[in-house]
């Protein structure tokens, strides 16, 4: 079984996203050059801390986001080390792609998720679906 680390050669599977996926791949379209590591993304889309590892893993086996440990020395730094997810080009592809279509296809839809995603939740009719 390979690592993490180290790049499967199998074909990516094709992921079906999810409302959590596109915050996710939203927040890293924001800052494509810039990984984040699951704590900071589930703060910053707003995804259950619970359910970001396992919707970065899926994002990651559908290839469109890459991660890598960081190299500290856990003793110095107090802390194990944390894995940093960055966007790939196909996920950057893809992640444009599927905001471009739920803004065509529900311009009301996209304003809410729009809304969602810059932190002003109050008078979201569906708010609690985000």
């Amino acid at each position: 079984m390979p690592s993490r680390d180290t790049p499967s050669r199998a074909r990516p599977v094709r992921l079906r996203l999810g409302l959590n996926g596109l915050r996710l791949l939203a927040v890293l379209l924001a800052a494509p050059a810039s990984p984040g590591y699951a704590f900071d993304l589930a703060k910053r889309s707003q995804v259950n801390v619970g359910s970001v590892y396992s919707t970065l893993y899926h994002l990651e086996q559908a290839g469109l986001v890459s991660s890598h440990l960081e190299e500290i020395d856990p003793v110095v730094a107090g802390r194990p080390p944390r894995r940093y997810y960055l966007l790939t080009v196909e996920g950057a592809e893809r992640g444009r792609a599927e905001l471009t279509r739920l803004r065509e296809q529900g311009p009301w839809l996209f304003r809410l998720f729009d809304r969602f995603r810059s932190g002003d939740r109050k008078g979201s009719v569906v708010s609690h679906f985000f």
